[in-house]
């Protein structure tokens, strides 16, 4: 595989407290509200907290493009887990005591989805949300009109949709989690916490409201850069455009604690007290084994994060690409080619190109004409 993800086989996850979801594709994935899509349909695998059946995923288990779980996390706590297939129907399974895995009829046309605590919403291909399950604080009770959303989002029990850049937020409120503030608008992105919100606008910046106890909504300055957004039960994740992640919120559990340095991300999803990430690691040259070398001359590039082959990557030398001998993911030996140039050593793979700090120089090789020959009008 060219290029290296520090998780990989993953293509949709949805993750809480005690349990993980993750669909098993072979593409890319995309955030979704929440939820990681997948461009490739696969099956779900699911581990951890069984105690309400919430990993026995229901056969036949293939063609999800989609996962979730529920806010809560806890035993007593009503969990059920949620997949969405590539025919646009749902799946529900585990705790169902209120009624929360009982998709309406007709099952067909749905798109995107997201659960709460203990209630399930599901926007449909012609823009419009259905919500099921516990209704105790009105979080089932789409506005009217019901139309024109683009995205959903669901936090423990209230409920939010995207439509023409603003925020629709219905349901529980006691924190202040339903009241977007002005302008609600420019919204590209939504998430739903525990009792709190953000919004990511389209100028980068992040718009936080609701319950802020442990500082879920305060966001740090500069508010800018940001391109995707998620919510824990008393945390925010927000991502930003060069691959770092600024965290605000409760650290009790360690949410705030990254396990790698704070690069290369590019998804985030969070659950009540965990979050997941999926980092794309960049080529790094770290040394060359000579600086200075003539045509034909092989040369040993050392760093990381090249693959284990070298597929469609390449390595060029002064921009021109270099004829390869060996490749490792750590180790490339490549030839240098004719007609080259001096210049920066750049491995380019599926994740991007590598630092352009390390230059080879290429010499020429001096030439002496042997006693009694003759060339170019000249002899000795």
């Amino acid at each position: 595989m060219a290029g290296k993800k520090s998780l990989i086989c993953v293509s949709v996850l949805a993750i809480t407290g005690l349990i993980l979801l993750t669909v098993v594709a072979t593409a890319g994935a995309r955030l979704g509200n929440n939820v990681c899509q997948a461009s490739t349909p696969g099956i779900i695998a699911a581990w951890g907290d069984n105690s309400t059946h919430q990993c026995d995923v229901p056969g036949p288990n293939s063609e999800f493009v989609s996962a979730a779980e529920s806010v809560g996390g806890g035993a007593g706590w009503p969990q059920f887990s949620m997949g969405l297939k590539s025919d646009g129907s749902i799946v529900a399974w585990g705790d169902n005591s209120s009624g929360q895995c009982n998709v309406p009829a007709p099952n067909s046309g749905f798109r995107a989805i997201a659960v709460g605590y203990d209630f399930s919403l599901g926007l449909k291909s012609d823009n419009s949300i259905v919500a099921w399950g516990d209704n105790s604080s009105g979080q089932c009770n789409v506005p009217a009109p019901n139309s024109g959303f683009t995205a959903v989002a669901a936090g423990d029990s209230f409920s939010f949709g995207l439509r023409s850049g603003s925020i629709v937020a219905w349901g529980d409120n006691s924190s202040g989690q339903c009241n977007v503030p002005a302008p609600n608008s420019g919204f590209i992105a939504v998430a739903g916490g525990g009792w709190h919100g953000i919004g990511l606008k389209s100028n980068g910046s992040i718009i936080g409201w609701g319950d802020d106890t442990y500082g879920q909504i305060d966001i740090p300055s500069p508010n800018s850069g940001f391109v995707s957004i998620s919510a824990g039960g008393c945390n925010s994740y927000c991502l930003k455009s060069d691959g770092s992640l600024v965290i605000v919120g409760s650290d009790n559990e360690g949410e705030r604690d990254l396990p790698c340095s704070n690069d290369s991300f590019t998804f985030i999803t969070a659950g009540e007290r965990t979050a997941l990430g999926i980092r794309v690691l960049k080529p790094v040259v770290s040394s060359l084994s000579t600086g200075t070398a003539q045509v034909g001359q092989q040369v040993t590039v050392t760093g990381s994060n090249f693959g284990s082959s070298q597929g469609s990557s390449t390595i060029t030398i002064g921009g021109m690409d270099a004829p390869v001998v060996s490749w490792s993911d750590d180790k490339i030996v490549v030839t240098v080619p004719p007609g080259g140039c001096s210049g920066a050593v750049v491995v380019t793979t599926g994740y991007g190109a590598s630092n352009a700090d390390k230059t080879l120089i290429l010499i020429t090789p001096n030439w002496y004409l042997a006693e009694g020959t003759n060339a170019w009008g000249f002899s000795t």
